[in-house]
């Protein structure tokens, strides 16, 4: 069972930040003890030139006890 959960963030002002919240259905979120799924960001730099950014997010659980292995990484970027 394969879900997409998707926040856009159309613009936000120089300098500010977001903070992006997910409630997942515990523990049916975990497909064979795995949460996996992708962080896209776009943007212009000083130039207006566009770029991106998409790491790869990957959750595994250890056990019942409310242990996780979590890793981010950057997989892939325009520049």
């Amino acid at each position: 069972m394969s879900q997409t959960w998707v926040k856009l963030i159309d613009q936000l002002p120089k300098g500010s930040t977001d903070n992006i919240k997910t409630i997942l259905n515990y523990p049916d979120c975990f497909i064979d003890g795995a949460l996996t799924g992708e962080i896209n960001i776009d943007y212009l730099d000083e130039l207006d030139e566009k770029h991106y950014q998409t790491y790869k997010l990957e959750i595994l659980k250890i056990n019942d006890n409310g242990q996780f292995h979590k890793q981010i990484s950057l997989s892939d970027k325009s520049y």
